[in-house]
């Protein structure tokens, strides 16, 4: 999924339908996925903005890709839980928003929908908001107006058919075998070509490798049905027509070697066999597959280049790209690293997670969109990023639950991770929910709230086994998931992991513990033994207190439930020396929740006596 965000702060706004000057705060340059998330957040922060697309509609970017029509994207309309916030851990489709009725799930009952479906939500999103966004308005330049440290910029608008060929595609990702894939009936052979070998999803964990949906053509490659696979660098090839019409390619280091004689009518095999002699070196990956698989047809009717997007920056032509060009440079706070004050937002950031979590799809960017617009918040309008700060007793609950819900963090593993501040003075905890977690040396000027001297942090963040992941890893091994939760470290799909720092922690610091806590295969992290009493053992160990290594709802229910015929901290755990005082806390809390649910609990107790 291709987008081309961008975000630029303090902006004038020439817009051609007009030929008038507008002033808005923020510029929005694009109405796709990122483009419409990012206004929803803008708008609800109550900030001047302006959405730029230059198509007719949102998300014009899918009126053409993907050239097959199907999303690669999960729609998973069902879940255990009745949870929104969980549920969007298996829906990548749907943008944030309040409104439970703008979900993916009621626009298509497809696993992978098609991009037709998108179109229809991404319209009904726009004007379900009543997002700003002007139509055929199509950026041209960009120029700053000051050098004060209130970036201004002043932006400048405008308003057949192949049967029975052979075919070579250069690329092995998912455009290159979604092609093959369609085209596959009218062909009588294809081969992929790329430097590298096939990187598949379920092998690397990145979801923008091979997915299974478009992987066909690896089960004709090996079940020898004439399809094959290649190796070898595209930038080191020449292609040639030849009399007849078809594409003769081979090293450029050849060309100045071919007699045209090869390229007359019926020396199809001369030049194959030129070509097999200077390529024959056995140190080549390309002699080696050679080997592989015997003489292989160098002669194409079509080359097609499915090698992916680049980042057009003719309008940003001191923009610095990475990644062979695909995406610009950025700070960990999602900011130009050549022109200050100019940020990005959606595909165009994923270079900072790139071939590890889902930035560069909806079900990742929007949240480093939200991230994004947070992170603006709290540095240019000292709104602090949102928190929820709670009694230290209700630790653990809290990070429970957002081990078991959060959605950001699930998607955007490694990259945002859930922030605990610990005022032991206090004993007080403040909560910051997918904060970026390489902009964690600058939390409080990130974020907006101070850590202190003595205060405590708690990192979550969910990671795969560090040696699980790869294009030439066997994931489906019989010992693929048999850790336990005494050496849940070396756990291999994907699991929470908590980092303790004893002070604000610098680029080259490392966290002063840490814990994994042990996979589950339906991702329910909630088992006593196995989850609940490692955790409340490593906070008891990090704060000099006790903990429940069950929630504090489940203890005074079972107290309630039991009467005064069982003490409350039977049912609560604890260690031997930590009871009392565990019973003590837990009759505080129970004083505290009980509240407007007196008339529940009482309930509950007539019920069991029944």
């Amino acid at each position: 999924l291709v987008e081309q965000i961008l975000l630029v702060s303090a902006v004038f706004i020439v817009l051609a339908a007009s030929q008038s000057l507008r002033k808005h705060e923020y510029c929005v340059i694009g109405a796709g996925p990122a483009g419409l998330q990012l206004g929803y957040f803008l708008r609800a922060a109550e900030h001047n903005y302006a959405i730029i697309e230059r198509g007719d509609r949102p998300g014009a970017f899918f009126e053409t890709y993907p050239r097959h029509d199907t999303l690669i994207s999960i729609n998973k309309r069902r879940t255990d839980s009745r949870n929104t916030e969980y549920s969007l851990r298996h829906d990548w489709n749907s943008l944030l928003s309040n409104d439970e009725q703008m979900q993916m799930r009621y626009y298509s009952i497809k696993m992978f929908p098609k991009r037709q479906d998108l179109l229809l939500y991404l319209k009904d999103f726009k004007e379900r908001f009543n997002l700003n966004v002007h139509f055929k308005t199509e950026v041209t330049g960009l120029h700053r107006l000051t050098e004060s440290s209130e970036y201004r910029f002043s932006l400048e608008t405008s308003q057949g058919q192949y049967h029975c060929q052979v075919y070579l595609i250069i690329g092995k990702g998912n455009t290159a075998f979604e092609t093959a894939a369609h085209i596959y009936g009218r062909t009588k052979l294809i081969h992929l070509m790329s430097r590298n070998r096939v990187r598949l999803a379920w092998s690397t964990h990145y979801v923008g490798d091979v997915r299974a949906v478009n992987n066909e053509l690896l089960d004709t490659y090996q079940l020898k049905s004439i399809d094959g696979l290649l190796e070898y660098d595209a930038n080191d090839l020449f292609v040639l027509r030849r009399p007849d019409g078809s594409l003769a390619v081979g090293p450029k280091d050849l060309e100045n070697d071919l007699d045209q004689t090869l390229f007359e009518e019926n020396t199809r095999g001369l030049f194959e066999t030129k070509l097999l002699s200077k390529i024959g070196n056995k140190n080549s990956s390309f002699s080696v597959e050679l080997e592989g698989e015997g003489i292989v047809n160098f002669n194409y009717d079509v080359v097609i280049r499915a090698n992916g997007f680049e980042f057009d920056r003719s309008w940003l032509p001191n923009v610095t790209t990475v990644r062979n060009g695909k995406y610009p440079k950025i700070t960990p706070s999602y900011e130009s690293t050549d022109i200050p004050g100019l940020y990005f937002a959606g595909t165009l950031t994923h270079s900072l997670d790139y071939r590890k979590a889902a930035g560069g799809f909806i079900h990742g960017f929007r949240y480093t969109v939200r991230a994004l617009q947070r992170h603006l918040d709290a540095k240019r309008h000292d709104r602090p990023w949102p928190s929820l700060k709670q009694p230290l007793t209700g630790l653990i609950d809290t990070m429970v639950r957002r081990i078991n819900e959060g959605s950001g963090n699930y998607q955007m593993f490694q990259n945002l991770g859930d922030v605990f501040i610990v005022d032991r003075a206090a004993s007080s905890f403040t909560l910051l929910e997918e904060f970026p977690l390489r902009l964690l040396p600058s939390l409080p000027s990130a974020s907006g709230h101070p850590v202190g001297r003595d205060s405590l942090l708690f990192v979550f963040a969910f990671e795969y086994g560090k040696n699980f992941s790869g294009p030439a890893l066997d994931v489906f091994h019989e010992e693929r998931a048999s850790c336990l939760p005494e050496d849940a470290y070396e756990c291999n799909f994907l699991h929470p992991v908590i980092y303790q720092y004893n002070s604000l922690p610098t680029d080259t610091r490392k966290p002063d513990a840490i814990i994994h806590l042990v996979e589950d295969l339906h991702t329910n992290f909630r088992g006593r033994s196995t989850h609940l009493e490692p955790l409340a053992a490593f906070l008891e160990a990090a704060l000099k207190q006790p903990m429940y290594p069950l929630s504090l709802e489940r203890c005074a229910m079972l107290a309630v439930m039991h009467g005064s015929t069982k003490p409350a901290e039977s049912w609560c755990g604890g260690s031997s020396e930590s009871r009392q005082d565990s019973a003590a806390m837990l009759r505080g809390c129970f004083e505290t929740r009980l509240g407007s649910y007196r008339e529940f609990f009482d309930v509950l107790e007539q019920n069991h006596e029944k």
